[in-house]
């Protein structure tokens, strides 16, 4: 054999141990990536069901942490339609004016998310003029964590908002006290709708707990100690079981239809029921659909009638409004009065002054009298004394008279009887 058939004859045993190593190693590589393969394969229709339990959960549970997106997606839907957005925290670094127009801008430093109750939303981030919001201070709630409602301020709506800032005014007009509250307040959490009251609030507390929540310790009185235990067990006894003679206003009743039924909406087509349908209802609407045959009741609960809080709070501050101006117009009628009565005074003094000086006049009048009366007493005395001496003088004069008269008549007759004399003397 030649040098060269050796050399090819190598040439081909080298290039069969390289194809054979190359075989090889292609099965293994095919077996590896077969199996990796059927683990992405397993993988991915693991993940399919992870994605698909997350996009819509097949749990019976209602825990937050056993829901798909879509629920939660609901859930934050039907938040967001019952509460609508929530900006916080929001600050007001300026006091307020006059009527209660305050400028809002978003807290400098918000709480860490391990300290907050509420999801930091930068405010005035989506805020448009003409918005109506609805302030809360803001508060620790459970555990300390920063974000709780705790008291609530007043409705404003939006005249001027830009991305750092809004000026808010007040939709009524705040009482002096409340402008007051308004720039002592802390920061504030703003709702785009009132918080509306809900069966789930409070469920499951004790006792005491909802008493403490419904009369804080540190808060003025709000209840009748009667009144407030009477709420305490309305929220206790939500959801059981409720006797059939129980008002209907405080029950929801669960009913099965007899026949096809519709209750129409403002919007959208109508709610249909069938014969054998079951659905709940409030107390007052089932048994109106009861008496007309429509359904029948199978049980009822006991269902707290739901408080409106935006109707509640307009209520509260037009009867306030109401009673501070009630207070006003007494408070006028009193100083009115008061000062009537200071001019009352003031007449009584002067009338009681005139009166001593009148009494003191009286007094004089009353010697001058007493001095008159003895002086006409002295002047009759004296007019009778002068009477009888007039009578005196006069029968004297008359008895003058008389013998004046008698000495006249006794002259005459001397006169007479001497002239006779004398007459005949004469003719003799």
């Amino acid at each position: 054999m030649s040098l060269a058939s050796k050399i090819l004859l190598g040439c081909v045993f080298v290039a069969m141990l390289l194809g054979y190593f190359l075989a090889a190693r292609t099965m293994r590589t095919h077996e590896s990536w077969g199996t990796q393969a059927q683990q992405a394969a397993t993988e991915f229709e693991r993940l399919e069901r992870d994605n698909a339990d997350l996009r819509s959960s097949a749990a019976d549970s209602q825990a937050v942490a056993d829901l798909g997106i879509r629920q939660l997606r609901t859930r934050l839907d039907a938040g967001l339609v019952d509460r609508g957005r929530v900006w916080f925290p929001v600050a007001h670094p300026n006091p307020p004016d006059a009527n209660g127009t305050v400028r809002a801008v978003a807290l400098p430093n918000p709480p860490p998310p391990e300290q907050s109750l509420l999801p930091v939303v930068r405010f005035p981030q989506g805020v448009t003029p003409g918005l109506v919001l609805y302030a809360f201070e803001a508060g620790p709630g459970p555990d300390n964590r920063f974000g709780a409602a705790k008291d609530y301020l007043a409705e404003f709506k939006v005249l001027e908002a830009n991305e750092n800032e809004a000026t808010l005014t007040p939709t009524k007009q705040l009482l002096p006290e409340e402008i007051a509250r308004l720039a002592q307040s802390g920061p504030w959490i703003l709702y785009e709708r009132m918080p509306q009251d809900s069966r789930e609030i409070m469920s499951g507390l004790a006792p005491e707990n909802l008493a403490g929540l419904l009369q804080p310790p540190d808060a003025p009185p709000a209840f009748a100690p009667d009144e407030l235990n009477a709420k305490v067990e309305a929220y206790l006894r939500e959801g059981q079981a409720a006797p059939p003679d129980a008002p209907p206003q405080i029950v929801t009743i669960e009913l099965r239809f007899r026949q096809n039924y519709q209750i129409p909406r403002e919007e959208g087509e109508p709610i249909t029921f069938a014969p054998g349908d079951q659905a709940k209802f409030d107390g007052m609407t089932a048994v109106q659909l009861i008496q007309s045959g429509a359904a029948e009741e199978i049980n009822r609960e006991f269902a707290r009638p739901l408080s409106d809080y935006g109707y509640l709070l307009s209520e509260l501050h037009q009867e306030r409004r109401k009673l501070i101006g009630q207070l006003e117009q007494a408070q006028r009628d009193n100083t009115a009065i008061e000062e009537a009565l200071a001019d009352a005074q003031r007449e009584l003094e002067y009338r009681q002054a005139e009166q001593q000086a009148l009494q003191a006049d009286l007094q004089r009048f009353r010697e001058e009298r007493d001095a008159l009366v003895n002086y006409a007493a002295a002047l009759e005395q004296q007019v009778a004394q002068n009477r009888q001496e007039i009578d005196a003088t006069l029968d004297a004069n008359r008895q003058l008279s008389n013998e004046i008269a008698a000495s006249q008549l006794q002259a005459a007759e001397e006169i007479d009887s001497r002239t006779g004399t004398t007459t005949s003397s004469g003719e003799g």
